[in-house]
């Protein structure tokens, strides 16, 4: 893990007992805990800022790879819901001590809640997040969605449009087709904003209805090492302290980039690092080229976290 100070370019690695050569694979913040998954069922949570983590568990995730998180409140209730391989899905209202598995197309046998929602079986969910408010929106697998208003009881799937044949027409055409994988959503400001494998992105300003994601054309943040291909986004999330608001994106190969906007216009993150960890080539704490699965604003501070369990915390001035 890493953390930064200055909305972004600075961080600082956080040590943590997450487990040698286990990825981190996503984080949230919620009611004063901030919470990570991964690979192998794996959770930790801390109410310190980073410096300190306890382990936890669920049900829902029996050693398979909880893939997103997300905290949301429903009522009086603040819940943290989880998602993974599979279609699983868990929910925590009590800061992840204990968790409920949602039914999301698993099997009978799988002595799951009656709760259901949108994924098959063989759907992967990679990513969720909330609007704070009772809304929740996953996502994964060939460009599906699925909403849930009111605190993941219920889901009803998303139709955010077809991507356009047309790269550059503009219009009411999301990002995302059957052939891509949405990675990360995150809310903010007004707006829902998802990113995906092959540098696509899309957002939508009305709580995530069907039909109202926009295509988001990040053309800036081409990357000249990888043949003139976009970023691989794998997280998003969205940070607001002292009248600053900035949704920032991690991927593949340590990549961050930012957003002052709400999306519309994208700059790229070269995070810098004291002397020490300049000298190792790691930057952000993240070494070249390992991927920041995930990212989550708390408490003033970002956090980012990935590949070989690694951590980094930024605070923003």
């Amino acid at each position: 893990m890493s953390r930064s100070e200055d909305g972004g370019f600075t961080w600082t690695k956080i040590t943590n007992d997450f487990g040698s050569g286990e990825n981190i694979l996503d984080v949230a913040f919620g009611n004063g805990w901030f919470i990570v998954v991964g690979t192998n069922g794996r959770m930790r949570r801390s109410n310190d800022g980073g410096k300190t983590w306890q382990g936890i568990s669920s049900p829902a995730f029996p050693g398979t790879w909880i893939q997103g998180i997300a905290y949301g409140n429903n009522g009086n209730n603040g819940t943290f819901i989880a998602v993974g391989r599979g279609g699983r899905m868990g929910r925590s209202t009590n800061d992840g001590e204990s968790w409920t598995a949602i039914r999301s197309g698993l099997s009978d046998n799988e002595n799951l809640s009656a709760i259901t929602s949108q994924f098959a079986d063989n759907d992967d969910i990679y990513a969720i997040a909330s609007n704070g408010d009772g809304t929740f929106v996953a996502a994964g697998d060939r460009g599906r969605m699925a909403r849930s208003v009111d605190g993941g009881q219920n889901w009803f799937q998303i139709t955010p449009g077809l991507l356009t044949a047309n790269p550059s027409a503009i219009g009411r055409k999301s990002s995302f087709d059957d052939t891509t994988r949405i990675t990360g959503i995150a809310y903010g400001d007004g707006t829902f904003i998802a990113v995906g494998h092959k540098g696509r992105m899309a957002r939508n300003s009305r709580n995530g209805a069907t039909g109202d994601w926009d295509q988001i054309r990040a053309g800036n943040l081409t990357d000249s090492s990888t043949s003139g291909t976009q970023e691989w986004f794998e997280g998003i999330a969205y940070g607001e302290l002292n009248g600053q608001k900035r949704f920032v994106a991690v991927g593949a190969q340590g990549q961050m980039a930012r957003s002052r906007d709400k999306g519309l216009t994208w700059e790229r993150i070269n995070p810098s690092a004291n002397a020490g960890e300049q000298a190792k080539g790691e930057g952000s704490g993240f070494l070249a080229r390992q991927t920041i699965y995930g990212i989550a604003f708390g408490d003033g501070k970002f956090l980012a976290v990935g590949q070989n369990s690694r951590m980094s915390l930024n605070l923003l001035k």
